[in-house]
């Protein structure tokens, strides 16, 4: 999905999982700026852990944000 744009108008893209309606609801910002390996790396690990434990996050909304600033 895209959500907003940065500077350089690129879009944000962000992931939702879950049920918007869920009384528990987060957002996780990973990577500040696209240089950040690590942090879109570990984005993606979380992404890939709530997929494959769904039953664990059933109360749970949760948009994820891989690379806030797209900007090189």
């Amino acid at each position: 999905m895209m959500q907003g744009k940065c500077d350089s108008d690129e879009r944000i893209q962000y992931v939702t999982l879950g049920d918007i309606e869920s009384t528990t609801k987060i957002m996780i910002v990973c990577g500040t700026h696209a240089r950040e390996l690590i942090t879109s790396d570990t984005c993606m690990n979380i992404i890939n852990h709530i997929v494959n434990n769904k039953d664990q996050y059933e109360d749970i909304y949760a948009v994820i944000i891989p690379v806030l600033n797209t900007n090189r």
